[in-house]
């Protein structure tokens, strides 16, 4: 499922609605950590990024990939040390490498934009064992 986004705050709730029909065949705590993360890179997106924002969603029988595009070829980067407990920043990229079995920031080939994904399982594997450090890939869209 790819769904263009308004480069506006309001584009966040659209990105969950999309996220939990997309995932609606998984455990409800799935895909609410998968709202969640949606949530953080439309988000960066917006605050960060540059328009066009484009969700891509790809549902699996056992797991949820799901991408954010936007125009900024800026690349996502986790913030060293902990977020102050007033910071308004910081905290998304450390949450999504936390929840997600997979994730990785995508340049896209024409070098004007980049997509940042996220994959999350469920079943067997899915805890926080199974967690990988993330990856950057060479192309663009989601895993």
């Amino acid at each position: 499922m790819v769904v263009d986004l308004p480069f506006l705050p309001s584009a966040v709730s659209r990105a969950r609605a999309v996220v939990r029909q997309a995932g609606s065949h998984l455990p409800g705590p799935v895909v609410d950590d998968a709202e969640l993360l949606a949530s953080e890179l439309v988000s960066n997106a917006v605050v960060h990024g540059a328009p066009d924002v484009r969700l891509t969603v790809t549902a699996h029988p056992d797991a949820l990939d799901v991408g954010v595009r936007d125009g900024s070829s800026v690349l996502p980067r986790v913030s060293p040390g902990p977020a102050s407990a007033d910071a308004a920043h910081g905290r998304g990229l450390r949450i999504v490498q936390r929840l997600a079995q997979n994730w990785g920031v995508a340049p896209s080939a024409s070098g004007n934009g980049k997509t940042v994904w996220f994959r999350l399982e469920a079943g067997p594997g899915s805890g926080p064992t199974a967690r990988r450090a993330p990856a950057t890939t060479d192309r663009e869209g989601t895993p």
